[in-house]
């Protein structure tokens, strides 16, 4: 199964428990379902700052080969741009997964903002270093 059909099916089968979980439940069990989601997306945003800090520390050792004697700075540029798609597609991820979990629209929006924040200092890091992306 393809990782888009793997999605879909996880956001139609959490769709379904969500709904029948709530169907006829009382505040607490509301609240419950709440704290789930909230533990879910408190996961997905660890993950998530994990996996962009290991963008970062890729892009730090490509600047730095970039910088040794001998280094190659298309090199570098290649294993940076590299990491900035990863960053992007994790991004993306953990949006779909937030999603998923049942996050209210806000907490997705904050998610994407913030990983974009990190992914923007990531090319602000490259370009300092290396010069602008042409």
């Amino acid at each position: 199964m393809t990782h888009s059909l793997r999605t879909r099916a996880a956001v139609l089968g959490a769709a379904a428990i969500a709904l029948v979980t709530l169907a006829g439940c009382g505040s607490s069990a509301a609240d419950k379902v709440r704290s789930e989601v909230q533990s879910k997306v408190n996961e997905v945003r660890s993950q998530l700052d994990t996996r962009l800090k290991s963008a970062q520390t890729q892009v730090e050792q490509a600047v730095r080969e970039a910088k040794a004697p001998g280094g190659s700075v298309d090199q570098a540029r290649t294993k940076t741009e590299a990491a900035l798609k990863n960053a992007q597609t994790e991004a993306d991820a953990a949006v779909a997964k937030a999603k998923v979990a049942g996050s209210d629209q806000a907490e997705i929006d904050k998610i994407k903002t913030d990983a974009q924040t990190q992914i923007d200092q990531l090319k602000s890091t490259i370009d300092q270093a290396l010069g602008a992306t042409p």
